[in-house]
């Protein structure tokens, strides 16, 4: 934890001197494996700069919860990115992450509590869409970003209650 809050401290420091942001998105097959372990690096290194990225399915194959996130000031969460997921995972984790992710709103991931936790926590971060899958490898692009646009858009206001 020391090495890794001061290595990201000195990241802050050098993305502060340009005015920018610096943050983890941690993995759950990686060193830094859940938002628990995020936030520790996050807030002992201090700096008023740095923070986390929200992957909503690293988020839930992680184990990390709601209440966790809920205990963090929104100010410090930088950005989110949103994908769905069955509830169990029923293979293996990397190629879930890399090929079989859903569009929001096509899984049983709860994506509508992630949305309302970070809004009541204050966050303002970006939300984008974020779906790794062989599915729609074959499709336009304009249609996947419609289809994803749409997906997001669905499942934050239904989030929001204004569906």
């Amino acid at each position: 934890l020391d090495e890794a809050a001061e290595g990201f401290a000195a990241l802050c420091d050098m993305a502060a001197e340009h005015g920018l942001l610096a943050h983890i998105e941690f993995l759950p097959s990686s060193a830094i494996r859940s938002l628990a372990q995020t936030w520790a690096i996050v807030e002992a290194a201090g700096r008023p700069n740095g923070g986390i990225t929200i992957d909503s399915l690293h988020f839930f194959r992680s184990g990390s919860t709601l209440d966790q996130l809920a205990a963090i000031p929104g100010s410090h969460i930088h950005t989110v990115q949103l994908s769905d997921a069955p509830r169990e995972l029923s293979g293996e984790l990397w190629p879930e992450l890399m090929t079989a992710r859903l569009l929001p709103g096509e899984g049983e991931l709860d994506l509508a509590g992630l949305i309302r936790t970070l809004d009541a926590i204050g966050s303002t971060a970006p939300i984008g869409i974020e779906v790794f899958n062989t599915r729609q490898e074959h499709q336009p692009f304009g249609e996947v970003a419609r289809d994803w646009a749409g997906a997001g858009r669905a499942v934050l206001a239904q989030a929001r209650g204004n569906a």
